[in-house]
C-alpha cells in the first residue's frame, strides 16, 4: 500500500464514524538549546457524527467546547480571566470547519478529527511500522492566500487495524511581522484510550451554564504569518443574542505584481468576501506614500 492510499483509507475511516470517544495528551514545546518551554494538557473528546462533539481540557484552568448542532459553547474556568468562570456561545460554524477538524492549513488547532488527512497532499511517504501503526511523513500544500503558519511537515501514527490516527506530530514555524527570522513550536498528540461507534449520551453533547458563571463577551484574534502573504482574524460572539456574532479575517498576497487585499466577513452563518481590485489598492498605496 502506498501512502497516499493510506490517507484515503484514513479519511474514510473518520467520515462513516458514527461516535467517537478518546483520551489524549497534547504536548507543545517551543525555544532552542538555551531557552524552552513545555506544556502538557490531558483532554477528553467526543463526537457523534455529523456535528456533535464536546472537548475538554482537563484540570482546574482548563476550558470546555461543546457543539450541540446549533451553537458552539466555551466555558472558561481560568479564574485570572474573570472574578469567576465564564461561558459564551456562538452560532455553528458550517463544516467542516467545527473545533478539531483537520485543515493542514491551521496546524496549531491539534486537531482530533482527521476527515481531511487526504486533501492538498504534496507528498506522502510511509517510514516504518511502530506499535501496530504505519508512520507517515505527510507535507501539504501551501494555502493559495499564503496565509499559513509554515510548517516543515506532518508526521502520523495510523492504527493498521482501524486506521484512526493515534500519534501526530507537526514542527510549526511562526514569523513575526517584518521579521525573516521563523521560530518553532512542536506539536504532539498521543491517544491512550479510543472507542469506536459505542454509545454516547444525549446530555453529553448538552451545554447548561453552571450558576456561578457569568456571560463573556468573546473576541478571539489570530494571526498567521506576517507582513504581506499574512492573515489575521477575529471572532466576536454575544453570549446573550448569538445570532448577532461576527467573524473577520483578514489577508494579502501577491497576484504577479499586483498586491491583493482580501476580507471575509461571517455574519448570521453568511459569509461575504470583499477583494480590494488591484488597481484601486494601488492608487491608494500611491497616495499613502506620497
Amino acid at each position: 500500500m502506498d501512502a497516499l492510499t493510506l490517507l484515503h483509507e484514513v479519511s474514510t475511516a473518520y467520515r462513516i464514524l458514527h461516535t467517537l470517544s478518546l483520551e489524549a495528551t497534547i504536548i507543545t514545546e517551543s525555544g532552542d538549546e538555551n531557552a524552552n518551554s513545555r506544556n502538557l494538557q490531558r483532554i477528553r473528546f467526543f463526537y457523534t457524527h455529523p456535528n456533535l462533539l464536546r472537548f475538554e481540557a482537563l484540570g482546574k484552568l482548563g476550558t470546555t467546547q461543546i457543539v450541540d448542532g446549533q451553537h458552539l459553547h466555551t466555558m472558561f474556568r481560568r479564574r485570572h480571566i474573570a472574578p469567576g468562570p465564564q461561558h459564551s456561545s456562538m452560532p455553528l460554524p458550517e463544516l467542516p470547519d467545527l473545533p478539531k477538524f483537520f485543515r493542514s492549513d491551521l496546524p496549531h488547532t491539534d486537531p482530533l478529527l482527521f476527515h481531511q488527512i487526504d486533501q492538498h497532499v504534496a507528498t506522502a511517504e510511509i517510514l516504518r511500522q511502530e506499535d501496530g501503526c504505519h508512520v507517515v511523513s505527510v507535507t501539504y500544500e501551501p494555502s493559495p492566500y499564503s496565509t499559513t503558519t509554515p510548517t516543515k511537515g506532518w508526521q502520523f501514527w495510523i492504527n493498521s487495524a482501524t486506521s484512526m490516527v493515534m500519534r501526530s506530530q507537526v514542527d510549526i514555524g511562526r514569523r513575526r511581522p517584518l521579521e525573516d527570522e521563523i521560530t518553532w513550536a512542536r506539536h504532539s498528540l498521543s491517544v491512550e484510550q479510543i472507542r469506536l461507534n459505542e454509545p454516547i449520551p444525549s446530555e453529553t453533547f448538552h451545554f447548561t451554564p453552571p450558576s456561578d458563571s457569568s456571560p463573556r463577551t468573546l473576541e478571539r484574534r489570530m494571526g498567521f504569518g506576517g507582513g504581506i502573504g499574512g492573515g489575521s482574524g477575529s471572532i466576536r460572539a454575544d453570549p446573550t443574542k448569538p445570532q448577532r456574532s461576527i467573524g473577520t479575517y483578514h489577508s494579502s498576497h501577491w497576484d504577479g505584481d499586483a498586491l491583493v487585499e482580501i476580507c471575509r466577513l461571517n455574519l448570521r452563518g453568511k459569509t461575504v468576501t470583499i477583494e480590494t481590485p488591484p488597481h484601486l489598492l494601488r492608487r491608494q498605496l500611491q497616495a499613502h506614500c506620497r
